[in-house]
């Protein structure tokens, strides 16, 4: 979804789940050699059209991922690469050579794959022609998380007196 916003952005402008400055679905990062792409593809899906509705509903006009975001998000994949036995290979999962930078497996089960991607992360995100769409979802976001708090708090309480009632 390049809307052309900051030449300086344009390699890391995209709509795609996770990678933070890699390209769409099945990009760069996104290979899930460990499982089927079936278990993958679906958390790709999800993630990529809660980015498309905001477009598509005229609120926001593209979405641009910060620079910062992925270079910490790359950062956290090669570091986990690292120990893996993609490092020790020379194969197309690399670029350039035996010693380049590992760029088409993503480094967990798919069950990480899907815990990251089940929401898009809004602050990683330059939102463009969509400030007031930002600020409320930012909004969401924090009473959501507020709201999940809570619910913890009462859960372990409810625990506590249950526990301490059966040891009455």
């Amino acid at each position: 979804m390049d809307c052309g916003h900051r030449a300086k952005h344009r390699r890391w402008t995209c709509v795609s789940p996770l990678q933070r400055g890699s390209a769409g679905v099945c990009g760069l990062g996104q290979s899930q050699v460990s499982s089927c792409a079936l278990l993958s593809t679906p958390c790709q899906i999800q993630h990529t059209t809660q980015l498309v509705k905001p477009i598509l509903a005229g609120a926001v006009r593209s979405f641009a991922v910060r620079e910062e975001a992925s270079s910490k998000y790359n950062s956290w994949m090669q570091k986990r690469l690292a120990g893996s036995v993609w490092n020790f290979c020379n194969s197309y999962y690399r670029r350039e050579s035996a010693k380049g930078k590992i760029f088409a497996t993503f480094p967990g089960p798919v069950s990480l794959f899907w815990w990251l991607a089940r929401r898009p992360r809004y602050s990683d995100y330059e939102i463009v022609g969509g400030e007031r769409w930002g600020r409320a979802s930012r909004q969401r976001e924090g009473i959501v998380m507020a709201v999940k708090l809570i619910g913890m708090i009462f859960g372990v309480r409810r625990v506590w007196e249950v526990l301490h009632h059966s040891q009455s």
